[in-house]
């Protein structure tokens, strides 16, 4: 949704910007005494963190584990039984602020990266409501938090393998990829296979595990022939 139109309904001001600069200025005039980062894709800067003492973050994965970015993608791609929404205190370094509030979703077998965002948006809702409830009920004063811990990872902001399925991967591994990937309309998974003349390679996407098992078939019949298997 545009927070714009909405804020415009509610009565309230709003101001759009991508400038660290400007967010700066913006944020200083309106004096905060409290702010909300919710799918924010840059880094707030300090300068803006040291306005008030309550910084907050919903992160769409259960701290400390996901940290960063991609954490549907990592949930799926690792097995995990289940992921939800952590709200933290923002601090210098990514998602590593103490936390406030935890939402747990279980992850279903034939969950995809676009049914986990789908899923998790209200999960989202249900955490920031809790956090509300509990700042406005203690006068405007959020708890001091507990401090994460845990098995952590954290992911940077790149196409895991870059989008390829690994030749070294088990069908488990290739099939928790495809879903991970699956985030239309955007392309999914794909392979590095030879071309059918055999005049090179070529990048397909891989739509499910029979098309994966018939090119993998193809790459090994290729390499077979290669390496005078097929004499």
């Amino acid at each position: 949704c545009d927070l714009r139109l909405v804020c415009s309904k509610l009565g309230f001001t709003s101001a759009l910007t991508d400038s660290d600069t400007e967010a700066l200025e913006m944020a200083t005039a309106f004096n905060p005494d409290l702010i909300i980062s919710a799918s924010y894709r840059k880094k707030i800067k300090k300068e803006v963190l040291d306005l008030t003492p309550d910084c907050v973050n919903f992160h769409p994965s259960l701290l400390p584990k996901h940290r960063g970015c991609w954490s549907g993608f990592w949930t799926i791609f690792e097995g995990d039984a289940e992921t939800g929404v952590s709200c933290h205190r923002m601090v210098e370094r990514f998602d590593e602020g103490k936390l406030l509030h935890v939402e747990r979703l279980p992850v279903a077998a034939d969950d995809t990266s676009a049914s986990i965002y789908k899923k998790i948006l209200p999960v989202t809702a249900a955490c920031a409501r809790a956090v509300l409830k509990q700042y406005f009920a203690d006068g405007g004063r959020l708890a001091e938090g507990t401090v994460q811990t845990g098995d952590s990872s954290y992911h940077y902001r790149k196409l895991p393998f870059a989008g390829l399925v690994q030749p070294e991967w088990s069908e488990e591994q290739v099939e928790r990829f495809l879903r991970a990937m699956h985030f239309p309309p955007f392309d999914g998974a794909a392979m590095v296979v030879k071309s059918e003349d055999g005049s090179g390679e070529e990048k397909v996407l891989i739509e499910s595990m029979d098309q994966y098992r018939e090119l993998r078939g193809r790459t090994t019949a290729s390499a077979a022939a290669a390496n005078g298997g097929g004499s």
